[in-house]
């Protein structure tokens, strides 16, 4: 098994652990005592991430269409870093999935940064030639009667 399919199944499995956790403090909670507000917007944030998490890794268009920082490695760990971030402070058994996500998240990171080749962000400046091409040229500007500070988009 590549190394790649390895990470992808750690990753997977990680965001079903932070989807499964909150749900599993909700039925063994006990009775006597009740969760605050703040509990129940935590495990709410969680189950959204964990899902984040997963639906990311199977490249789910809609989901990166508006979190767009999961297609590249870079935001993955950064994300990753975050979730575990927030995880600390917590009980044991929070705090070591906390950890966990913290590690994963650095591992990603490494590998970006060992990745010569990583994808660019969509709104990173340049635009696809379908939809067309952002000419900065300042010869091609004053020809067309434009100020050097303008952005010509060619189509």
């Amino acid at each position: 098994m590549e190394k790649k399919t390895i990470l992808k199944i750690i990753v997977i499995l990680d965001g079903l652990i932070v989807m499964i956790i909150p749900i599993l403090r909700f039925v063994y909670s006990s009775d006597q005592t009740p969760w605050s507000l703040k509990d129940k917007i935590w495990n709410f944030y969680w189950i959204v991430f964990g899902l984040m998490i997963i639906l990311a890794e199977f490249n789910f268009k809609y989901l990166l269409t508006y979190f767009n920082f999961l297609e590249t490695q870079l935001g993955r760990g950064l994300f990753y870093i975050f979730i575990g971030t927030i995880m600390l402070g917590l009980p044991a058994y929070i705090l070591a999935i906390g950890l966990f996500n913290i590690a994963l998240g650095l591992v990603v990171l490494y590998i970006h940064h060992k990745n010569k080749n990583t994808k660019e962000l969509p709104n990173s400046g340049s635009l696809d030639k379908k939809q067309g091409d952002i000419n900065m040229n300042s010869d091609n500007a004053s020809n067309k009667g434009i100020k050097n500070d303008q952005i010509v988009i060619d189509q």
